[in-house]
């Protein structure tokens, strides 16, 4: 290799620490970076109270846009190796109260006060249950009804039984889950706070009252947790997952991940 001119090196010689003594002074000023706010233990009345102020935080705010991603493993499908039935839906939307807007598949909907209107070309058209092509319209997410159950839930079932540490859109976050279970459980389904997690699948009623009997209900679990920013106390994410043992249709579980 050709060897470096003379006056190249004294110029390089003289100037290379100059280039370098912002750079070592720019680490040596940098501040540490913040440590991650402790977390409360779990079943502890700050864990309960941290969950509390978001939940009212988004209560008081009544507004923003969701995204949700709705996953079902039915067990009769499942064992009997049917092609369908796990695909996970995705809705995306917003709301502002007791008004919600979605969309799903290129198919638009809101929903207020009981009704459900679906775009449909260029109209706006009223609709029960379908959207356009007559696809039945998802479960879609009610922010305020999900924060209003979940806050009024009794003090058993609202304690916070886990919480760990996890990170979400690059913030740390405190991951604060709750469990309900019997009847605790089958009230938050029937509030339909999350879907129907046999997905519609069931034996049909006036078979059971040809025979004079009430349908079974099903056995529910629900596990839920909240990512709750562990510096403002922002919620940022929410998943539930329902467990079913139902006698008559093998059970199932549905997963529904909001951002």
């Amino acid at each position: 290799m050709p060897r470096p001119l003379p006056i190249v090196a004294a110029l390089a010689a003289a100037f290379l620490p100059t280039l370098l003594l912002p750079t070592l002074r720019a680490q040596e000023t940098e501040p540490a970076p913040k440590p991650a706010p402790a977390l409360p233990a779990a079943k502890s009345p700050e864990a309960k109270s941290m969950l509390d102020r978001a939940l009212d935080k988004m209560l008081a705010y009544g507004r923003g846009e969701f995204s949700t991603s709705e996953g079902q493993d039915l067990a009769m499908m499942r064992r009997s190796g049917a092609p369908f039935g796990n695909d996970d839906l995705e809705v995306t939307g917003g709301w502002h109260r007791d008004l919600v807007w979605g969309e799903s598949d290129e198919r638009r909907f809101v929903r207020a006060n009981g009704r459900m209107l679906a775009r449909d070309g260029d109209a706006w058209k009223l609709r029960r249950s379908r959207l356009r092509d007559g696809v039945p319209a998802p479960f879609t997410l009610e922010p305020d009804l999900l924060f209003t159950v979940v806050r009024n839930l009794p003090a058993a079932a609202a304690a916070v039984v886990q919480v760990e540490a996890g990170e979400t859109r690059s913030r740390p976050v405190a991951i604060l889950s709750l469990q309900l279970d019997a009847e605790q459980a089958l009230e938050f389904v029937d509030a339909g706070v999350v879907p129907d997690p046999s997905g519609g699948f069931g034996v049909p009623s006036f078979l059971l009252r040809m025979g004079g009997r009430t349908p079974p209900r099903a056995e529910y679990t629900v596990y839920l947790a909240f990512q709750v920013d562990a510096g403002n106390g922002d919620l940022l994410r929410f998943t539930a997952k329902v467990f079913e043992k139902n006698k008559a249709m093998a059970g199932g579980m549905v997963t529904v991940v909001t951002n």
